[in-house]
């Protein structure tokens, strides 16, 4: 569970004069224009002298005009608050509201800025409920005049936008953020940051939600404006501040350091002494933790609490708290549990006395505070907070099945998911099975959740986020379940442990097949896609309502009432489902069917000479299913063994220098054979489809060894492959839904590349892929096998062969998506840290370097036709191991691409050794085996051939197979 990071929302300060009577003898008229413009291009130094200038000039020659003195005071109070000067920000205000009720009137337009900004204010110290009464007497103000004032009006609903915001009720904040933009849009003249700030707080709301794309998007827009109008800018400070909050979340954490040092360097160059200073000193902190500087970000957070110290005093905040529950985190991680404890305590009495406190950041910090005792061993005290933490969002009442507010959901998700853990590790203590129940019942609660959420995200590097908040604890869940069903021998618990094992495996890569299965729902109504949003927008507003009213008997009866909204709001989102069931079923199964292959249409689907192997690789446990027509066993190996150590020995022996890695090499070959399959040799048919987990994902199952050599005639070792016929997949779900793929009648049969059959060498300058800056040269050497690779296609006019610099990226973008195989010989090159950074080389062309490399990225969007995709390349199988999605490749965004099955590799493969299995791999393809037993062949062929050192399995178990297996028709 990971801090929370502090969203800067954009508070609309108003300096707008609205007297009739013009001046004799000073021009104030054009000093508040000129002061508004200052303000607007963030000179407040400038500003406040003038402002400072005018006053003196005023009570010099009071002229007697009341409704001008008032503004002046209006002004040195809007740049104090700039400034984050916040009591004399309020000083000023009090003044010129004082002034214009004793003069001006109780109604005069002018009380309508003084009670917008003192509502503003009334906000940056968490009096919610006081500042909502502020802005709802200007409503009332504003709506006794007798014509509209269209720019007050949509400050109003922007400060009340932010106000909902900082309560926790964000769709209302993003209803009141929505209306003010509607307005904003039609004025004239303006200001740049008036606009900027609109999108920024839009963006909040949407990184709220979890939408983190659609967040990145407002603030780039934000940016965008700012720097094109003013250069640098005090709003800025606010931009970069949450893009780096948006970056933090999506775990690029050197990006998110960079955003808020951007933050930080506008401020100590502007406004060393504002409080914004403690916002980005806590979330720095928060980033520091993850990097593991703990003692920095220690640092960090007393930093930013002596900042709220020195601007808020005692009076709690929702900064200062945020700051103490992030504090209590990097706390705990320092296992520091009773200053954990002290600090957590001290956020929770904050947050119980200040109005109109979050009820998120009530569950979040109930969450904490049980994680700390689970961890100190008290269970009772671990399991009361999660509870209450459950409690704080209404659980006992939700249903789980319909939409519920995002910030709602993932706090509930994490109090689902400890109360599950915590169960679990009570039955090892009891061993009451009624426990063990109640940790499958809050699980399989919290996946319920989860669902939904998934549902409602669109943007993939929002889902990423989510899929891997899931891996953290899919291990319990299937500890749970396989504990019931060695206690029941209940098959139901079976398939239960089986679908959380699939949950944590390629979910996204998952849904990307089956959008491309069901392209055709784009001919769904936008009439019915708006009344989804819609429906799902209000269940989410009466959640919200119902929530945050808790047990408060005053409003019992608006309970009452926002419980039938919802209860009408599900029949009408029931009869909208149905009707996409009915009318587009495409659609209806990628949005709303989330199940996964069940085991009994996995049995139903195998041949009898096919058995179908997943491993979920957990902290004490390996558990392994075994999935045959006959039977489906679950199998828990109890993980006391260095599984991480034995796997890079494995690929660093597999490639290491001769005759050194032969010896080293065979060991934990074999011990990983001991460990993983023999458990389940005597079981086990011919052939094999393997789900690796984790790094398991990094090693080829048919190079083990079932026995210990005894001597260097390698071609003679008993390695799996002369045993079974394996291929591999991401998920049995995966491979469930890659089968059923229906392609379209492609109008070529192969296109197949090879950039660097010449006698060319390239170099490239390219950034540094193991470091975060830094550019780095790539020698790109001639591969003069790959032509002869790809000569033997040739001969058939239907297939589209490319040599050298003919063979661009372009011409594949071009050509892939008709095609039914692509074989591409060329070079690549994984990235372990960040995975959509690997690519594949094509050939040098007169534009800019990056267009010669395809990276993982680009082919997220690519709609390809192919039955058959073959990366006769380096690396293309492997990458950064992601939580929750596994392995992020090439060979993976060939798959969400839509290629049926692959034919990948784990390492650097010498192209000559590669051109001879590719030879006999496409002669048994061709004949009409399966593409599995084709590379199975092409393998064993080439032990025959060679011996010694040219047949270790260096040179011809890097290939694997992976998705849909069968024969090319």
């Amino acid at each position: 569970m990971r801090a929370k990071s502090l969203v800067i929302l954009c508070f609309l300060l108003v300096n707008t004069l609205h007297a009739q009577s013009p001046s004799d003898t000073i021009n104030y008229r054009q000093f508040f224009l000129d002061v508004d413009q200052l303000i607007g291009q963030g000179n407040l130094d400038s500003a406040l002298a003038l402002t400072q200038r005018a006053l003196q000039q005023y009570e010099a020659k009071p002229t007697g005009e009341q409704d001008i003195y008032a503004g002046l005071f209006q002004a040195a109070g809007v740049i104090y608050h700039y400034y984050g000067m916040y009591p004399e920000a309020k000083e000023k205000y009090d003044q010129a509201l004082q002034i214009r009720k004793n003069y001006l009137g109780l109604y005069h337009v002018d009380m309508i800025t003084s009670y917008l900004n003192l509502g503003g204010l009334a906000s940056e110290f968490s009096k919610f409920e006081a500042a909502l009464d502020l802005l709802d007497t200007a409503q009332l103000i504003i709506d006794r005049q007798t014509e509209p004032i269209p720019s007050l009006q949509a400050n109003i609903f922007n400060n009340q936008g932010n106000t909902y915001a900082g309560m926790g009720q964000f769709r209302l904040a993003e209803d009141y953020y929505s209306r003010s933009l509607v307005i904003k849009d039609t004025l004239p003249g303006l200001l740049p940051n008036t606009r900027a700030n609109a999108y920024v707080n839009l963006g909040t709301i949407f990184e709220e939600y979890g939408d983190f794309g659609k967040a990145r998007d407002y603030y780039l827009i934000a940016k965008d404006i700012l720097e094109k109008a003013y250069g640098t800018h005090i709003d800025l400070i606010q931009v970069h501040q949450n893009l780096g909050n948006v970056w933090f979340f999506q775990e690029q954490y050197h990006l998110a350091m960079t955003e808020f040092r951007k933050a930080e360097k506008i401020i100590r160059e502007n406004f060393p002494e504002h409080p914004f200073m403690g916002q980005i000193y806590s979330n720095i902190a928060n980033v520091q933790a993850e990097r593991t500087e703990l003692d920095t970000a220690l640092y960090y957070d007393l930093q930013a609490l002596d900042i709220w110290q020195r601007t808020f005093g005692d009076q709690p905040t929702i900064y200062s708290i945020i700051t103490r529950i992030g504090l209590g985190n990097h706390l705990r991680l320092k296992k520091d549990w009773e200053a954990s404890l002290r600090v957590y305590g001290e956020a929770l009495h904050a947050l119980q006395t200040m109005e109109g406190a979050s009820i998120y950041t009530l569950a979040n910090c109930y969450n904490h505070m049980g994680r700390v005792y689970s961890e100190q061993g008290d269970l009772p005290a671990a399991l009361a907070h999660f509870t209450q933490a459950a409690n704080t969002l209404s659980y006992d009442t939700l249903d789980l099945t319909l939409p519920i507010p995002w910030q709602a959901s993932q706090d509930l998700e994490d109090a689902l998911v400890n109360l599950g853990i915590a169960y679990n590790q009570r039955y090892r203590l009891t061993k009451d099975s009624n426990d063990l129940k109640k940790s499958g019942e809050f699980l399989t609660d919290a996946m319920i959740v989860k669902n939904g959420l998934r549902v409602n995200f669109a943007d993939l590097t929002s889902k990423i986020n989510l899929v891997q908040r899931n891996d953290l604890w899919s291990e319990w869940a299937v500890d749970t379940y396989q504990k019931l069903y060695l206690l029941t021998n209940d098959r139901h618990y079976l398939e239960a442990a089986f679908q959380f094992a699939e949950v944590g495996k390629s979910t996204l890569l998952f849904e990307a097949v089956r959008h491309k299965k069901e392209i055709q729902f784009e001919g769904v109504p936008d009439s019915l896609l708006q009344s989804e949003y819609d429906l799902k927008a209000r269940l989410n507003y009466f959640y919200e309502k119902l929530i945050y009213s808790g047990s408060d008997e005053s409003l019992s009866e608006d309970r009452a009432r926002w419980n039938q909204e919802i209860f009408n709001l599900k029949r009408s989102y029931e009869e909208l489902k149905a009707d996409f069931a009915n009318f587009h079923p495409g659609y209806f199964d990628l949005m709303y069917n989330l199940e996964t292959v069940s085991l009994k249409q996995l049995q139903q689907s195998l041949p009898r000479d096919q058995a179908m192997i997943e491993y979920q690789v957990g902290d004490s446990t390996i558990f392994v299913f075994l999935v045959t027509t006959d039977e489906v066993r679950l199998i828990p190996i109890k993980y006391d063994f260095p599984l991480e150590s034995w796997i890079e020995q494995v690929r660093k022996h597999i490639t290491g220098t001769m005759p050194y890695n032969m010896d080293n090499f065979r060991e934990p070959a074999h011990l990983l054979y001991q460990k993983l399959i023999r458990p389940l040799a005597d079981e086990l048919p011919e052939r094999l489809v393997i789900v690796p987990d984790k790094k398991l994902g990094y090693i080829p199952f048919e190079a083990l060894l079932t026995a210990m050599p005894k001597d260097n005639y390698v071609e003679r070792w008993p390695f799996l492959i002369n045993d079974h016929e394996i291929s591999y997949n991401y998920s049995l779900t995966l491979l469930d839904a890659m089968k059923t793929i229906v392609h379209q009648d492609p109008s070529r049969q192969i296109l197949a590349m090879a950039p660097f059959s010449g006698k060319d060498t390239v170099y490239l300058q390219l950034p540094n892929q193991s470091a975060d800056t830094g550019q780095v040269i790539h020698k790109f050497l001639p591969l003069l096998y790959s032509k002869e690779e790809i000569d033997m296609f040739e001969s058939e006019p239907q297939n589209q062969t490319v040599y050298g610099k003919a063979a661009t990226k372009k011409k594949f973008m071009q050509e892939a998506p008709k095609c039914r195989i692509l074989h591409l010989a060329t070079h690549a090159e994984a990235n372990s840290v960040q995975g959509e950074n690997s690519f594949l080389v094509f050939a040098y062309t007169d534009q800019p370097d990056e267009q010669m490399l395809l990276h993982v990225r680009d082919l997220y969007g690519l709609q390809l036709n192919a039955d058959l995709v073959v990366l006769s390349a380096c690396e293309t199988g492997i990458g950064e191991l992601r939580q929750g999605e596994g392995i992020i490749s090439l060979a993976r965004a060939f798959s969400y691409a839509g290629a049926k099955s692959l034919i990948t590799s784990l390492w650097k493969i010498d192209d000559q050794h590669t051109q001879q299995l590719m030879a006999g791999f496409y002669a048994y393809l061709n004949a009409g085996v399966s593409k599995d037993s084709s590379l199975r062949r092409a393998k064993l062929d080439y032990l025959k051939t060679h011996s010694g050192r040219e047949a270790f399995p260096a040179n011809w178990s890097g290939f694997v197979a992976i998705g849909d297996t069968s024969s090319i028709k």
